[in-house]
């Protein structure tokens, strides 16, 4: 890869987690799988950061947010509710149409592949309530493997770490040669209109996208026309809008852009 891509893997920190027989807690497990999903993507030319499993799930999001890498994994193993028993992968995105969700289907399609009850898989699904999701400012999945309190899940995981993670790092490659061929931030499929604009300066909310600027020979976008809110936009031209040039966006989120006006 020319441009080095950034990923920050999240292996679940949740160690009070025990799946059946041999599985150990769900932290361990994760992890294990996600070492080898590392060294994968490392070899393949990725720059990867993951948490810190002594760390609370807010101090984890607040790290990748701060390291601001393209794309945000989670990885955890399901258990089942009350007298209902679970079976299959399920991979969550924060809504449809966006990053999340075309980085949710490139890897759940690569996952659905290898497992052995294909028809128990539970797809896609969204979340506005997973706090590792709508926190994230990259685009994040939270993949839930199977499920480690069902016996059958549990033994094609333990007999399968390597091609699971295989499949995961094929998907994450998926994912970023469809960005690159779609022209990367410009044409990732993103609606930008009513994505909320952050001040990085001082944390200030300064309104929400109602349009863009584009250059149609080109297709790339020149800025973001944005609807004023505050008083940080009192001496810029326009009563009600302003247009904030490509150049001063340093992050754009599932919902969230972060700009540089100074």
């Amino acid at each position: 890869m020319n441009d080095k891509k950034v990923v920050f893997l999240s292996p679940s920190a949740q160690e009070y987690n025990i799946g059946l027989g041999n599985f150990g807690s769900e932290e361990y497990r994760m992890n294990r799988i996600v070492d080898i999903i590392e060294k994968r993507l490392i070899d393949d030319g990725y720059v990867v950061y993951r948490n810190n499993p002594n760390e609370t799930l807010k101090q984890i999001v607040q790290q990748s947010n701060k390291i601001n890498p393209d794309i945000h994994v989670a990885l955890h193993s399901n258990a089942s509710g009350t007298n209902i028993k679970g079976q299959g992968p399920e991979i969550y995105a924060n809504r449809k149409n966006t990053p999340g969700d075309r980085l949710a289907n490139d890897i759940y399609e690569q996952i659905i592949q290898i497992y052995p009850y294909p028809e128990k898989g539970r797809g896609v699904l969204y979340t506005k309530s997973l706090y590792e999701i709508i926190n994230t400012f990259a685009p994040a999945v939270l993949l839930e493997i199977a499920f480690h309190d069902n016996q059958d899940d549990v033994n094609w995981i333990l007999k399968n770490e390597e091609e699971i993670a295989k499949a995961i790092v094929k998907g994450i490659n998926n994912y970023f040669n469809w960005w690159c061929k779609e022209g990367g931030v410009l044409a990732r499929g993103i609606d930008f209109k009513q994505k909320e604009v952050i001040s990085l300066s001082d944390g200030k909310i300064l309104g929400f996208v109602v349009d863009v600027q584009a250059d149609f020979n080109s297709g790339e976008i020149n800025a973001i026309i944005v609807a004023k809110t505050g008083k940080l936009f009192s001496g810029m031209v326009g009563k009600n809008n302003v247009t904030i040039p490509w150049n001063k966006i340093k992050k754009i989120g599932e919902d969230v852009i972060l700009v540089d006006l100074w």
